[in-house]
């Protein structure tokens, strides 16, 4: 099983553009073969700083999901929107 946080940063000024991306990511991504879940979340001491908490049957589907056609178009959209760079950690998981 693979875990993997996705955070940024998204100002005031662009959140409610990047919430049209992120609910169409969120909506599409779930649907996937292999995703376990995946969740968009704010931090709750800062207004600006979020993640997209995911799970993953294994690394292929991940990597299946890092190529497919909503991906490839709705990241640097957010991306874009987001204050500076989004920082992906993916970990597997042991126990």
């Amino acid at each position: 099983m693979i875990k993997v946080t996705a955070t940024l940063v998204i100002p005031t000024e662009t959140k409610d553009d990047a919430m049209v991306v992120i609910e169409e990511l969120v909506a599409t991504t779930v649907l996937e073969d292999g995703c376990i879940n995946y969740n968009f979340c704010q931090e709750t001491v800062g207004v600006d700083a979020y993640a997209i908490l995911e799970t993953w049957e294994s690394k292929e589907a991940l990597d299946a999901h890092m190529k497919t056609e909503h991906f490839t178009r709705l990241v640097p959209q957010l991306s874009a929107l987001a204050k500076g760079d989004i920082v992906l950690s993916v970990y597997e998981v042991l126990l």
